[in-house]
């Protein structure tokens, strides 16, 4: 067990500081991909990303109260337990903040959260309600993409408006 926490420490804290590197990336992209030209807020369901960090931190007192209990007998097995879920607290909460955030259209792409889309890197944009109930937009990536529909997940009135900043830069594709 103590060398299992060992190990999750060191990964949690190898995927905080990924995460932190992404946010750094980001951070350093938006000086050079133009001009700010439009924000537009999530739809209100993405907040339940912040349920992630709440269960860390539960998990924290928890571990607390057992340690004070005597349930966890050495200090050593506690501080790497409560380090785990501490490490895994800041890191859900970082992902919950950029997953919350606006979705930014610059002069040379769109920032969604910890992603960076060049206009060149997109093949089109498409309207679809197949994923949702209600009407949003996609990035089309192309078939060689992992990922080759992104969500913008963005307002429903703030649409239209995207959908014509993007027409400018990318063609619209049609849904099949």
């Amino acid at each position: 067990m103590y060398w299992m926490s060992c190990i999750m420490f060191v990964f949690t804290l190898c995927v905080l500081f990924f995460v932190l590197w992404k946010i750094y990336k980001i951070n350093e992209m938006k000086k050079s991909v133009g001009k700010l030209i439009a924000t537009y807020p999530r739809v209100k369901r993405r907040w339940i990303a912040l349920l992630g960090p709440a269960y860390f931190i539960g998990q924290c007192m928890y571990i607390y109260a057992q340690y004070v209990s005597g349930d966890i007998g050495t200090v050593e097995k506690f501080l790497i337990q409560l380090g785990v879920h501490a490490v895994a607290s800041c890191f859900m909460t970082l992902i919950a903040i950029h997953l919350i955030k606006s979705v930014q259209i610059y002069e040379k792409g769109v920032i969604d959260g910890l992603n960076f889309y060049s206009y060149e890197e997109l093949k089109g944009y498409k309207t679809s309600t197949w994923e949702n109930q209600k009407e949003n937009i996609f990035l089309y990536r192309g078939r060689e993409k992992m990922n080759d529909n992104v969500n913008l997940l963005i307002r429903q009135e703030d649409m239209n408006e995207l959908e014509n900043i993007l027409q400018r830069y990318i063609p619209k594709l049609m849904m099949k």
